[in-house]
């Protein structure tokens, strides 16, 4: 019963947010500060993937 509890945890979060962007427009300094964060968290991933192989 509790693994259900935590499956319902995200699905309905998820659903919550979904309804939400589809309700609300964010405005631009919002876009703006999503794509720069999104952009720092691929940088992160490929220097961490990358960076130890160069280093061999």
């Amino acid at each position: 019963m509790q693994a259900w509890i935590y499956t319902l945890i995200p699905a309905a979060t998820a659903v919550i947010g979904a309804a939400v962007a589809v309700n609300l427009r964010p405005g631009p300094i919002l876009v703006s500060a999503i794509q720069h964060f999104a952009a720092g968290v691929v940088f992160a991933a490929a220097a961490g993937e990358i960076l130890p192989d160069l280093k061999h």
